[in-house]
């Protein structure tokens, strides 16, 4: 399948490519766009494959977690940890005033 490289701009009703664009399209939609001024012929032939190496050898996962190592520790609850607000006013409970 041809390949095109775009020069310009070009858009339409079911189409759009900016310079630069490298598109496949068929043989006949290749030879209309590629007139050196929209658009130039990049590759006429399918590109090679390249053939796949053997897979290697499947490995199995090693789990890190703390509840392997130390399940006490797994059992804790993080505690949440209180924010003071963005004006530095700290946290106050409804009603109370700042000084």
């Amino acid at each position: 399948m041809p390949r095109v490289r775009f020069l310009q701009a070009v858009a339409g009703d079911d189409h759009s490519f900016v310079a630069g664009d490298e598109v496949d399209m068929s043989g006949e939609q290749a030879e209309g766009w590629a007139d050196g001024v929209r658009a130039e012929l990049v590759r006429d032939a399918a590109p090679e494959t390249p053939e796949r190496a053997a897979p290697g050898p499947e490995t199995t996962a090693t789990s890190t977690s703390t509840s392997a190592k130390d399940p006490a520790a797994a059992a804790q609850k993080p505690t949440a940890r209180r924010r003071s607000r963005p004006s530095g006013g700290g946290a106050r409970g409804p009603g109370e005033k700042k000084d």
